[in-house]
């Protein structure tokens, strides 16, 4: 019609996500510039971005100009080292759920007026930020299972947290001191735990699945190394903890020293002289019956220790046979050894006993079917006998005839 001109097509563009709020509420394209977008600046607003208070401005923000700080409110470490980094609402969040709730449920403390561990690993954490954000990245993951409705925030928080620490920790390795030996203990007793919580999450995560599908391929069981790598880490440090802000941990290994047990029960002990006896008439090499005859002693006396000690105790001996078995122990489970996947489907049922831990929720099953799976290319009937029991303690007697090996039950990701 003339005089009316054609409307023109709306040029292609891309939506975006992360704009700041007051963008978002004019429903208008956000440039993301930091600390403040353009569009704010223009309208003399001021954007959600500037609420990000870096690291580096939170002396500046906390004083006034006209005074001299006498001491800094965060250690100079922090401020140099993450440069970059944020502290956001969310974070904030994060950081008070630790020192009033996920921190000493997660360490299995009770809050009170003493100094406790989940508080002095934020003291720790100030000065060693890759420290910082492990537990901030644990903190997530506690209220992604307690607040589900929130579950996809709190988990892609998580996420990156956990990713930033351990980009932090690597460069760590290389210096190991008695100036950082509490924040490297702390970093690999927490890792430990992160690695358990993913199992009841969406996280990613491989640490605990094998990472193949075909029963002619290796096993390999990244949580299995973390182990091996923190033992490593112990070793080298243990000395410097004695008098350091975490040497209160001293009792725990000795824990570990206990050679008086209380007996099994008669159906438990049963069950291990059986898987003891089936390497017994084996045509493997000396060495090969040596490495499983020390993982399986290893075994059985974390079984009799957590008949012993307190049920407070428990989870700490639990985690701590991997650190405990011979080297070549791990290459045998890698390798598919059925009587190593035997020994590692006995192990699942102490991990099944301290799932009332919100951070050991999942990890029996996980690694039952994971031994079930390495035990898949073998004689399917052979090995039955000495899984019926694993599996009635882990899965529940109704699966028992569901979850023999080869049955396909998998936890891939």
């Amino acid at each position: 019609m003339e005089g009316v001109r054609e409307k023109k097509p709306r040029r292609s563009h891309y939506k975006t996500r992360t704009g700041c709020v007051e963008c978002k509420k004019r429903k208008i394209k956000c440039d993301e510039k930091m600390p403040s977008c353009r569009k704010c600046e223009g309208r003399g607003t001021p954007c959600s971005f500037s609420q990000r208070v870096p690291f580096r401005d939170i002396n500046a923000c906390s004083t006034p100009a006209s005074q001299k700080p006498e001491e800094p409110i965060f250690p100079t470490s922090i401020i140099e080292t993450s440069q970059s980094a944020t502290f956001t609402t969310l974070d904030l969040e994060l950081l008070y759920s630790w020192v009033t709730t996920s921190g000493p449920i997660t360490l299995r403390e009770k809050p009170s007026g003493v100094q406790t561990i989940y508080l002095t690993l934020v003291e720790i954490a100030l000065q060693h930020p890759f420290l910082m954000h492990e537990i901030l990245s644990l903190s997530a993951l506690y209220l992604a299972q307690t607040k589900p409705d929130s579950a996809t925030m709190y988990n892609l928080a998580s996420t990156a947290h956990h990713d930033q620490a351990l980009s932090l920790f690597q460069p760590v390795l290389a210096t190991l001191s008695r100036s950082n030996s509490s924040a490297c203990f702390a970093f690999s007793i927490l890792l430990i735990v992160h690695m358990c919580a993913t199992q009841a999450t969406s996280v990613r995560n491989v640490s605990f699945s094998s990472q193949t599908h075909q029963d002619s391929e290796p096993i390999h069981i990244s949580w299995i190394k973390i182990h091996r790598g923190n033992r490593a880490i112990h070793a080298a440090i243990f000395p410097w903890l004695e008098d350091g802000a975490l040497a209160e941990f001293k009792p725990f290994q000795e824990m570990l020293k206990i050679s008086v047990f209380e007996p099994l029960p008669v159906l438990e002990q049963q069950h291990l002289d059986a898987v003891a006896k089936t390497w017994n008439h084996s045509s493997y090499p000396p060495s090969t019956n040596q490495t499983l005859n020390e993982a399986f002693k290893e075994l059985q006396s974390i079984f009799s220790l957590t008949h012993t000690i307190p049920n407070s105790m428990k989870h700490v001996a639990a985690l701590a046979w991997f650190s405990l078995v011979p080297e070549d122990f791990v290459r045998l489970v890698e390798s598919r050894v059925p009587e190593a996947m035997l020994i590692l489907a006995t192990y699942a049922v102490i991990l099944k006993r301290i799932e009332h831990i919100w951070w050991c929720k999942g990890t029996g099953e996980v690694l039952l079917d994971v031994a079930m799976n390495g035990l898949g290319a073998a004689d399917e009937g052979r090995w039955g006998e000495y899984l019926r029991w694993p599996i009635e303690e882990v899965f529940g007697k109704r699966q028992e005839l569901e979850r023999q090996p080869g049955s396909g039950s998998r936890f891939g990701v």
